[in-house]
């Protein structure tokens, strides 16, 4: 097979393969594919590169954003730097009662963030006193995903409050999730900025 400049950005960029994964599949030497990359001015990735690749999966920041999208982006920062988890460093997680934040939030890092909605997993936590089914099919419906997209659901949190609060509860609490150090530091990065307009 030719080692035309197509099907090394196919292989090598788009899915990420190795140098040896390349010249494997296509019966051709290491050597080979890596004097087309640079023949082809592909850069060349390190080995540390190349496993962060395989083993994390990819999202891209929109930068030209209609009016519409330039507010999701605002309201998803302001999410996570309100809601959002800071202190695990490899993953984004963000968690709330309301399943119209949680939506938002989803939104966001799909649309701005072009992360994968198989990419997106959930966990769910519920009161010692509700029913963890019916909570699961509540929020399966709200957030419109299988029941493959939560991981077990953990039900170990004491009631809490009374009255109207009680009842916004009754559903739990869900966490959204996405395994990806560099989005985290990215929207770290985000919240940094608009910490520093604040401060002015």
């Amino acid at each position: 097979m030719m080692l035309t400049k197509a099907i090394l950005e196919e292989l090598y960029q788009s899915k990420h393969m190795s140098v040896q994964k390349v010249a494997d599949e296509l019966g051709v030497s290491r050597k080979v594919v890596s004097c087309a990359l640079k023949g082809y001015g592909i850069l060349v990735r390190d080995r540390s590169e190349t496993a962060y690749l395989q083993h994390n999966k990819s999202y891209k920041i929109k930068s030209d954003l209609t009016q519409d999208e330039q507010v999701l982006y605002g309201m998803g920062i302001g999410l996570y730097w309100g809601e959002g988890n800071k202190v695990d460093e490899y993953s984004v997680r963000l968690g709330n009662t309301d399943a119209c934040l949680i939506s938002t939030f989803c939104k966001f890092l799909k649309v701005i963030c072009g992360v994968d909605e198989n990419d997106i997993h959930f966990g769910l936590q519920v009161f010692n006193d509700s029913n963890e089914s019916e909570a699961l099919a509540y929020w399966m419906k709200a957030l419109n995903c299988p029941a493959e997209s939560f991981y077990k659901t953990i039900s170990i949190i004491p009631p809490q409050g009374k009255g109207t609060y009680r009842s916004k509860n009754k559903h739990g609490v869900v966490q959204v999730y996405v395994c990806n150090k560099r989005l985290k530091i990215w929207l770290m990065n985000e919240i940094e900025k608009y910490a520093a307009i604040a401060q002015w």
